[in-house]
C-alpha cells in the first residue's frame, strides 16, 4: 500500500493526487466513501502509471508576407522506447532579449501560450506579431499520458 488518505473531512473534496514511485507499471487503486458514518464497498480500478515525457519537439520559423504572419512548423520526433506518443502541441512566445515589450508578450520569462491542439508535425501562423519586434517561440509537446515537455526557445 502506497497511501491511505484516511477520512477526508471536507465533503467538497472530489479529487486526490497520489504519487506512484515506480514508473511504467500498472497499479491497483481502491476507493470507498463514507456517508453518515457508513462505508461503501470499495471501487477498484487498474491504472497504468506513466510519467515519461514525450520527445522534445522543434520549430522551424519562417515568414509569410502574403498573410502577414510568422509561420511555425513543428517537428515531433518518433517516440523512443517508453516515451508516449504526442497527442498535440502548444506554442509559447516571448519578446526576444533586449527587445521592447509588446503588450502581453513580455521579455525574458516563460512567455505566453498562444496556440493549443496543433497536430504532430503541423504548422501554426502567428498573426498577432508586431512589426519591428523580435520574438522567440518554443513548442510544447503533450504526451498521450498527459505529460508535457518544452523544446528550446527559437
Amino acid at each position: 500500500m502506497y497511501q491511505d488518505t484516511g477520512i477526508v473531512a471536507a465533503s467538497a473534496t472530489r479529487t486526490k493526487s497520489m504519487a506512484f514511485p515506480i514508473n511504467n507499471r500498472d497499479e491497483h487503486v481502491q476507493v470507498r466513501v463514507r456517508h453518515n458514518g457508513l462505508w461503501s464497498a470499495y471501487a477498484s480500478h487498474l491504472v497504468s502509471v506513466s510519467y515519461e515525457p514525450p520527445a522534445v519537439p522543434t520549430l522551424a520559423i519562417s515568414t509569410n508576407s502574403t498573410v502577414g504572419g510568422i509561420v511555425l512548423t513543428f517537428t515531433n520526433p518518433t517516440p523512443s522506447a517508453g516515451q508516449p506518443t504526442v497527442a498535440g502541441n502548444e506554442v509559447h512566445v516571448r519578446v526576444a532579449s533586449g527587445g521592447r515589450q509588446d503588450l502581453e508578450r513580455t521579455v525574458n520569462d516563460d512567455g505566453i501560450r498562444i496556440a493549443v491542439d496543433i497536430a504532430n508535425n503541423g504548422t501554426f501562423t502567428d498573426h498577432a506579431a508586431a512589426s519591428g519586434v523580435d520574438y522567440e517561440y518554443r513548442a510544447r509537446a503533450i504526451g498521450s499520458n498527459g505529460t508535457r515537455t518544452f523544446g528550446t526557445w527559437t
